[in-house]
């Protein structure tokens, strides 16, 4: 009777299965969505790194931190520059910018009323900096809009994918 239960996972394909589901789903998203994900994980790196600079000290931590920090910084403004290069020309988007006032707001408000010590704790103060962070930088690209050289973008668009055809040699 033992045959038709599934064995359950072991503890390391438990702990990064969803962590490779999450690459798989981030890799099938549309390119403008995957520009729109880069620009937010890359401000919320940033933000989240200067945060930790500016509150505990680059000398409070040991030797080579510091310069592990200014490392993933970096990549975070990596990530940022790339994401806000592969959102342009995208039309402006008024709910995801309602959304991203909307989501920091409702949790501020919940913060506020069932944890109301979580502000006054640093790393709790991290986090929220973080996120919001994040939900400026999507605010920011969902209310710039194509601007005004949008047709020098789609033109540049259209040179990028064109096909030049090779004639067949006649014998």
């Amino acid at each position: 009777m033992s045959g038709n239960r599934p064995t359950p996972p072991g503890l390391l394909s438990a702990t990064l299965g969803p962590v490779f589901e999450g690459f798989h789903k981030h890799s099938a998203l549309p390119r403008e969505q995957k520009a729109v994900a880069r620009a937010m994980h890359g401000a919320a790196t940033v933000v989240a790194c200067i945060y930790t600079a500016a509150t505990f000290g680059m000398s409070a931590f040991p030797k080579p931190w510091p310069a592990v920090l200014v490392g993933v910084a970096g990549f975070g403004l990596l990530l940022l520059v790339a994401g806000l290069r592969g959102t342009r020309g995208q039309p402006r988007d008024m709910m995801a910018a309602f959304w991203s006032l909307a989501l920091p707001a409702g949790g501020w408000w919940a913060m506020q009323k069932w944890l109301p010590g979580l502000w006054y704790d640093a790393y709790g103060r991290g986090i929220c900096i973080t996120i919001l962070g994040a939900a400026a930088i999507r605010f920011f690209i969902a209310t710039k809009g194509a601007g005004a050289n949008a047709q020098k973008i789609v033109s540049q668009q259209i040179a990028q994918n064109e096909v030049h055809w090779r004639g067949v040699d006649q014998r």
